[in-house]
This record gives C-alpha cells, sequence and structure tokens, in this order.
C-alpha cells in the first residue's frame, strides 16, 4: 500500500519545516482526548467524549481490531475514517493470511510504516493521533504503542492525545508516581482534560462530558479482549 507522490505538497516554510506536517500535528491537538496507560498485567484506555446534545455526533473513537489488539484514534474526522477503514482491511488480510490474531506491535509497525511512506512521498499527512493497545505474546503481555503523523511508533507505559493532552500526561505521570491503579491513572488523566477544556473554551464551558473508561485483561481462549471497568 504505497502512497503515490503528490508535489502539492513538497513544500517548505521559513524554517524548513513541511507545514502540512505541522498542520497535521495541529488536528490532532484539537480532537477529543484519548489516553491508555499499563501495568505488568492489564491496560486500561479512556475516551472522552461529548454527552447529552442530540446535535453532536461522532464516530467511534476505539477500533477493535482481533482479540488482542483495540486502536484508539482522534483528530481529522475524514482521516480518521480512513485509519478505521485500513484498520479493518489489516485485520482481515492477516486472520485470512496467517490465522492468527494480529497483534498491537504488528498493528503499531504497520500504521507507522503507512504513514511514514506519507511524509517520504509529500502526500498529505494524515491528521490524526493513534493509540495501540492490547497484549503482545500470543495474547499475554500488556502493550501500548503511540503511533505520530511522522511514522514513529513508540513503546509507551501512558499516552494521552487530543485536547489538552500535556494536563493528562501530568495527571498520568502524578498517578504513576501515585501508584495508583492504572484506570484510576487513566481515568484521573480524562478528567484533567475535561477540566483544561471547560477551563480554556466558553463553548466547552456549556458542553457535557463523558469519559468511557475501558479495563483490557490478557486474552482467554474464547473470550474476547475487553472488559468493562468503571
Amino acid at each position: 500500500m504505497k502512497p503515490t507522490v503528490d508535489t502539492a505538497y513538497l513544500h517548505f516554510d521559513e524554517t524548513g519545516s513541511i507545514p502540512a506536517i505541522k498542520f497535521a500535528r495541529i488536528a490532532v491537538g484539537m480532537g477529543l482526548p484519548i489516553s491508555a496507560a499499563k501495568d505488568d498485567k492489564h491496560v486500561a484506555i479512556a475516551t472522552v467524549n461529548r454527552d447529552g446534545n442530540p446535535l453532536y455526533t461522532g464516530a467511534d473513537k476505539v477500533v477493535r481490531i482481533s482479540k488482542d489488539c483495540v486502536v484508539l484514534v482522534t483528530g481529522h474526522g475524514g482521516d480518521t475514517n480512513q485509519v478505521r477503514q485500513m484498520l479493518r482491511d489489516m485485520a482481515v488480510n492477516h486472520k485470512f493470511v496467517l490465522g492468527s490474531e494480529i497483534s498491537p506491535k504488528e498493528v503499531s509497525l504497520s500504521l507507522s510504516d503507512y504513514l511514514h511512506e506519507l511524509g517520504m512521498s509529500y502526500r498529505r499527512p494524515l491528521g490524526v493521533g493513534i493509540i495501540v493497545a492490547g497484549f503482545d505474546n500470543h495474547g499475554t503481555t500488556p502493550a501500548v504503542y503511540h503511533c505520530d503523523v511522522d511514522g514513529n511508533a513508540t513503546d509507551r507505559n501512558g499516552i494521552a492525545l487530543g485536547k489538552e493532552s500535556s494536563q493528562a500526561e501530568h495527571a498520568l505521570s502524578e498517578a504513576f508516581k501515585a501508584k495508583k491503579k492504572t484506570e484510576d491513572a487513566v481515568k484521573a488523566a480524562a478528567d484533567a482534560t475535561i477540566k483544561g477544556m471547560k477551563e480554556g473554551s466558553v463553548d466547552a464551558a456549556s458542553q457535557s462530558f463523558r469519559v468511557d473508561l475501558e479495563v483490557l485483561k490478557p486474552r482467554r481462549t474464547g473470550n474476547p479482549v475487553g472488559a468493562k471497568g468503571g
């Protein structure tokens, strides 16, 4: 799936950087918050969604790829749809060709390769923040990966993307230092983003938000990857 070259994006600003990549990062920062963290047994994920207003709708930020892997996406709406379709194709092809569940590490590497090729071919980078979470090593080892717009895939203990992500990562860090449970750390990060959005925007202050939290557990034969948590 190699992107074609698009010279319309072969443009550098006065600092020597490519504006399209800068704009992609801005798009990620405008998305509703997503976060994830892991310990030695579990992975906790959280998304922040608008609540209580029938005028607001949005695609699901959590895409289930296999029994061992989920992907959280936020950012530019059209680009997130493209990522969702790519993920579904990836999962089906992996299951059909190899007959096994695709792992978070495999998903993160495939996504990062594609995002990197977008940049190398000077096509418009996707304005999407991506967190890959689940269990590597046949559904046994907790894993959290961050795929950025440049095409880097990094292994993380905790990560937050979207609006107020700096406040969320600070909350995660403080929760880790206090040795809180992983799900409590992720919930604290999500709550910090809601507080930051409401304090920083009049529009956000008048809206209601909810936190959807989920704790992922190691796979058992025939059981799905997720178990609802609160």
